[in-house]
């Protein structure tokens, strides 16, 4: 299945915020002086003196709108519309304007302005789309981005907009027609990680040759290519490309020699190859590297299997068994004493022949219109001339649970069982009627065996329930897990996150970080999935993807506190926790930096941390050990001023105080220093 290793910026702007078109990016298009101009061609009424100043109000408005000043663009704007009520570009800004200050339907007016004064401007259209859009106002949206594309098919904003709208509303088929054509239209312009999230969302819906471009598009420039490469081994994978998916996945493993998810997916396609010997070692690694990874368990039994290595009694076998089993006895379950004489009470029974397959269609027809007793009648027929007829134990089974006779369904199922011991659906059936009389740990064990030769995702979720009813979180989450990997496609947002939260607490770092991806793929604007993955790549040593995440983190915060903003629905990040959370990210972030040394940036992130949350007294002492160590004695002197104030009793503050007084050559203030940190430090030991 495709997955999401890092997502280097997150900038996937094609699901997130709506991209105001400027018309200085539009390739071919006007600049705002030319647009003014070109306005002016037509009239001939203005005078030339009131030209000058139009023009000249234009350049100040203009700089106001790159200060985000909008007020006073509003303001020029609107002298300049009284000088002459044909300027366009007067409207323009003053649209975009009001949109920045949250006025949407006021800027709209100003829009069709322009419209009726250049009604072939495409870039007019698309910022008309933008309104709309804000508004959620879909129909009028995609008129809007249409006509811009056809004016000026070569606008890649506007093709990203419109994807986005069309994501908006539920059609991810025409929303990752338009991305690609923005992408393709400007493939220098888009970030690596935009090409990768775009290529996964094609895979998923079949487009195989354009998510391929999609993630060679990716490779150029990614100084990250793991999730990329392994994500092309899937591809060619699907394809029945196996030698391609190989060297793939080889080089994700290449790249990140610790990631049991491409070992496993490497195994997969070994197996089809037939390549037993590289089989066993790779799953072998991927279960070293994550002992609780129940896929690869099951495929190394399998490959254990094809090798006829005498598994039932290899150390291997056990390992696995145990690890699956959750230390449960399958053995007591599925080999009861069986005794076909106990299956059907002995009331004498009629001798006569019957014909097989005649007597089991009709006992299934006694048994669909309730005729039970008839039903059992006519199977016990049948079992004596058929004893080993699998079909005719299982109807008994269905007979006896409607008639509650739960030990002679268990003995039904045994039977079928020791006659088809790799049908999957009859120990689930038998764990059914194990959790109809809360025989947990039996059922459970029933449920893995059924994994164990054919996994399916909802018997991981059921097995999930059934841990989850014994109190045992950490192996339900680990059913949830692998059933999420199986059915990527069926898991929702939410069960990503919450899946990623539980393996998080329990210090699954690596199988939290892959949920954590799961969800940007749905939602690259979910603030604490970009901040919880940019600590896990943190903690992995990959500081320049943690970087990139907690600066999506912050970013996306900021416009999810600006009142103009769309909410992406993520109701985990909120504005009566933002300063203690954003300061929160910027600490970390200055951290890293600190952790490479780039001292000027850690500053400036501990800076702002502080300023968001002046109680963060651990950050403020880094702040000011790294004015120490940069001699800015001053500074350094002057924060562990307001370190103490806040904390009068951190006697190796004072010490650090003293410190830095020192160096700066007051020696007096150095000496007090030092006693207080003395007095404080012997009131600590005593």
């Amino acid at each position: 299945m495709v997955t999401t290793y890092s997502n280097k910026n997150g900038h996937n702007h094609y699901q997130g915020e709506l991209t105001v078109i400027e018309t200085k990016n539009s390739g071919n298009s006007l600049t705002s002086l030319e647009l003014f101009r070109l306005s002016k061609q037509d009239n001939t009424n203005v005078k030339e003196s009131n030209l000058i100043e139009i023009e000249n109000s234009i350049k100040t408005a203009e700089t106001y709108f790159e200060q985000k000043d909008y007020q006073r663009v509003v303001q020029v704007c609107q002298k300049v519309i009284q000088l002459d009520p044909n300027t366009v570009e007067a409207y323009h800004l003053l649209g975009k304007s009001l949109q920045g200050l949250g006025k949407p339907e006021a800027a709209l007016k100003w829009y069709q302005y322009i419209i009726n004064l250049k009604p072939n401007e495409a870039i007019v259209h698309a910022n008309l789309g933008n309104l709309y859009a804000q508004l959620k106002q879909w129909k009028l949206a995609i008129y809007f981005y249409q006509k811009a594309i056809k004016l000026q098919p070569n606008l890649a904003l506007a093709h990203r907009n419109l994807g986005k709208v069309w994501s908006k509303i539920g059609k991810p088929e025409l929303a990752a027609y338009c991305w690609y054509q923005a992408f393709s239209l400007e493939p220098q312009n888009i970030k690596p990680e935009e090409h990768l999230s775009l290529g996964n969302i094609l895979f998923r819906q079949g487009k195989i040759d354009q998510a391929e471009i999609s993630y060679r598009r990716a490779l150029e420039g990614n100084s990250n290519p793991i999730e990329i490469y392994h994500n092309l081994g899937e591809l060619f994978a699907a394809q029945g490309k196996l030698v391609e998916a190989e060297s793939f996945y080889k080089q994700a493993i290449h790249c990140n020699p610790k990631s049991f998810e491409c070992y496993n997916s490497l195994g997969k396609v070994l197996v089809a190859q037939g390549k037993w010997e590289e089989v066993v070692s790779c799953y072998r690694q991927a279960l070293e590297l994550n002992p609780r990874l129940l896929l690869a368990l099951q495929n190394l039994t399998q490959a254990l299997l094809h090798q006829n290595k005498g598994i039932t009694g290899s150390s291997d076998y056990r390992q696995i068994l145990l690890l699956m089993a959750g230390n449960l006895p399958i053995q007591s379950v599925l080999t009861m004493g069986i005794s076909s004489a106990n299956i059907i009470s002995e009331n004498p029974v009629p001798q006569f022949t019957v014909t097989a397959p005649i007597s089991l269609q009709q006992a299934q027809i006694y048994y669909q219109q309730q005729q039970y007793e008839s039903c059992l009648r006519l199977c016990q027929q049948l079992l004596q001339q058929t004893p080993k007829d699998v079909a005719i134990y299982q109807l008994l089974a269905k007979v006896f649970v409607e008639q509650k006779k739960w030990e002679k369904a268990k003995i039904c199922y045994q039977k079928s069982i020791s006659q088809q011991p790799k049908n999957e659906k009859l120990y689930l059936e038998l764990g059914d009627i194990f959790a109809q009389q809360q025989q947990w740990q039996q059922a459970i064990a029933c449920y893995q065996q059924a994994i164990l030769i054919q996994p399916q995702p909802q018997d991981y979720h059921q097995l999930s329930h059934l841990w989850q009813i014994l109190g045992r979180s950490e192996n339900a989450e680990d059913c949830l897990y692998e059933a999420l990997q199986l059915a990527p496609e069926k898991a929702t947002l939410e069960d990503y996150f919450s899946l990623g939260n539980a393996l998080w607490k329990r210090g699954q770092i690596s199988q939290a970080m892959i949920c954590y991806r799961r969800v940007l793929d749905r939602d690259p604007q979910h603030v604490i999935a970009h901040q919880r993955l940019a600590q896990g790549l943190q903690q992995q040593n990959e500081l320049e993807d943690a970087i990139a995440h907690y600066k999506q983190a912050y970013q996306v915060a900021i416009q999810q506190l600006n009142p103009t903003h769309l909410s992406s629905g993520n109701t985990d990040f909120s504005a009566s926790n933002e300063t203690g959370w954003l300061a929160e990210t910027q600490a970390l972030l200055g951290d890293i930096y600190s952790q490479q040394q780039q001292w000027q940036e850690a500053i400036i992130c501990y800076q702002e941390a502080v300023k968001l949350n002046p109680k963060l007294v651990s950050i403020q002492e880094a702040l000011g050990d790294i004015w120490f160590e940069s001699q800015d004695w001053e500074s350094a002197t002057n924060c562990y001023r307001q370190i103490i104030e806040l904390e009068p009793n951190a006697w190796q503050v004072y010490h650090k105080l003293g410190d830095a007084l020192r160096e700066h050559g007051h020696l007096k203030e150095s000496i007090k220093a030092y006693r207080q940190a003395t007095e404080l430090a012997k009131k600590l030991v005593s």
